[in-house]
């Protein structure tokens, strides 16, 4: 009986210390690292403010691709949507009439040319006269232009790309005859694309040629691009009295085509703000928002109001005091209240 007491008293020691262990465990924690972010100090700024426009993308130059001989469409090398350089073989047209043309051709050629090789032995020991030689000469002469007519007809069956481009539409099928001039294909310079805008009257005298502007993309998640004048229209639209501007894309997104929609934004009048890059703006239900790191040092959100894009950024004209500090970078990690690191400090945008 006593060694069972004994050993439930040593039992219960050991569970007792055991406990005491786990109790010292739990109590030891590993404080995380502090998130690192990179941050900007916002700084009061003079810049230019800009009207807004609605615009269309379009190709600078575009073609449709005709068949210069009829035939039958032997084969057929590009599909649409698919990008082609210059001089590259969209499509096989057999046409008997030119091979017949060219065969006959290279055989008046060869005929013409052993009269000519024969002739000249003969001339050289004064056999023939030099009126004869000289319609020897001329018939060689004509074969040999027959020849290069026939070859560039033949060559011309195979269709090629005039220009570096997207295939837009292919309106031909393999096997189908065509005849002259019946449309093949419709290509579009992809690495040309512009925007058009419409601008009212009321404004078109203050857009200069070469001055710069910013489309903004929605289809693309909000890409910007920047952009300069090309050109504006010398004459109204009879309805709108609008007229038609077109603008040069200096840094071309990807995935942009034709038919695009976008916001244009021209320069204006000189204003003062906060200037911050577009992306680090974020959405929620109650408006924009800013992630910055408060007096206390913590992370916080912070509504804004948007003037309008500047040629550096985004002009906040509400929201944003001199000296905040604005996270730039790691904004997927931080939370409300979260204690931070900064990285670095980039300079005023």
């Amino acid at each position: 009986m006593k060694k069972a007491i004994v050993s439930i008293m040593a039992a219960a020691a050991l569970l007792g210390t055991s406990s005491c262990q786990l109790a010292k465990l739990k109590r030891v924690r590993v404080a995380p690292e502090p998130v690192k972010v990179t941050v900007m100090v916002a700084r009061q700024s003079a810049d230019v403010s800009r009207r807004s426009y609605v615009g269309t993308v379009e190709t600078s130059k575009d073609a449709v691709i005709a068949a210069v001989h009829g035939g039958t469409v032997k084969k057929i090398n590009v599909v649409r949507g698919q990008r082609v350089t210059a001089g590259q073989v969209l499509a096989e047209i057999h046409s008997p009439s030119i091979e017949s043309s060219l065969n006959a051709a290279k055989a008046s050629l060869k005929q013409a040319q052993d009269g000519y090789d024969r002739a000249k032995k003969v001339f050289s020991s004064g056999s023939i006269s030099e009126m004869k030689m000289v319609e020897v000469e001329t018939k060689l002469a004509q074969a040999q232009a027959s020849l290069a007519a026939a070859q560039a007809a033949y060559d011309d069956c195979a269709v090629k790309a005039p220009f570096d481009g997207r295939i837009s539409e292919v309106q031909v099928h393999r096997g189908e005859y065509v005849t002259i001039n019946t449309p093949l294909f419709s290509i579009v310079d992809a690495c040309g694309l512009e925007v058009v805008v419409s601008v009212p009257e009321s404004e078109v005298a203050g857009i200069k040629e070469k001055s710069g502007a910013l489309a903004v993309f929605p289809a693309l998640g909000d890409v910007s691009a920047d952009a300069e004048v090309k050109d504006k229209g010398l004459v109204a639209n009879n309805l709108s009295h609008a007229y038609r501007c077109t603008l040069r894309l200096l840094d071309t997104p990807k995935d942009l085509m034709c038919g695009m929609v976008c916001k244009v934004y021209m320069a204006s009048d000189l204003v003062h703000g906060i200037v911050i890059p577009s992306d680090i703006v974020k959405v929620a239900s109650f408006g924009k928002y800013v992630w910055i790191i408060d007096k206390s040092g913590r992370v916080n959100r912070r509504t804004i109001t948007m003037g309008g894009y500047s040629g550096k950024g985004i002009v906040v004209t509400s929201g944003l005091y001199e000296g905040d500090v604005i996270i730039l970078e790691g904004m997927d990690k931080v939370s409300v209240g979260m204690k931070v690191q900064t990285q670095e400090v980039k300079p005023e945008v």
